[in-house]
């Protein structure tokens, strides 16, 4: 007759124990695949927000400096100022216009708005590369405008750095948890087993 003080254990077959591992296995995979889609969203938003605030920055320096000089109305220190803002490694190009849009200065390497884009004939779309950028020169009247096309690549690529190793550290901290959740799943089925084992062998030993 069995004990009735006798604890019962559960009864967890290996197949059980299999489809929990692959369970909890797949749960953690989807929420991998799922913070990284977020992680990789959430990091181009960041950059675009960081590029813009560089480029507006330094568009609004260049308007301001401009102000003055097209009020001083000296053309060789204008022509001075403008090629210099082309040396800024992520300034591919500014160009100085008058309160009529004709170009008055410009840096070495003018490309116009059709060529950037593919429209003029015979030329291919740099827009992937280069983003223009067109601020108003106005101090009570207008001055001019002031357009510059700017590399984002080269704003952007030291943050991108430093935002992608920690998105892979972050990704192999997951992918720790994972293999961490597999292993204990495993030790909890031996765990399991070895338990079902106890009750038999008592109940063996106390039989007459």
């Amino acid at each position: 007759m069995d004990d009735p003080n006798e604890i019962i254990y559960p009864q967890v077959t290996p197949i059980y124990v299999k489809l929990m591992q692959i369970g909890v296995a797949v749960i953690l995979l989807l929420m991998i695949l799922n913070l990284s889609v977020m992680g990789v969203d959430d990091s181009e938003d960041l950059l675009d927000k960081h590029f813009d605030a560089v480029a507006k920055q330094h568009l609004l320096q260049a308007v301001n400096t401009s102000k003055v000089l097209l009020a001083d109305k000296n053309k060789q220190q204008i022509q001075a100022f403008v090629s210099s803002l082309a040396d800024a490694d992520f300034v591919e190009q500014a160009v100085l216009y008058d309160s009529k849009g004709e170009a008055i200065a410009s840096s070495d390497n003018q490309t116009s708005i059709q060529q950037l884009y593919g429209l003029s004939l015979g030329s291919e779309s740099q827009a992937a590369d280069y983003v223009p950028f067109i601020e108003e020169i106005r101090e009570q009247k207008l001055y001019g405008y002031l357009r510059m096309n700017l590399v984002k690549q080269n704003v952007t690529e030291q943050m991108q750095g430093q935002i992608y190793s920690q998105f892979e550290l972050f990704r192999i901290m997951l992918i720790t948890a994972v293999v961490a959740g597999f292993l204990l799943t495993r030790g909890l089925s031996r765990f399991s087993r070895h338990g079902l084992r106890l009750p038999i062998k008592s109940r063996q030993r106390n039989s007459p």
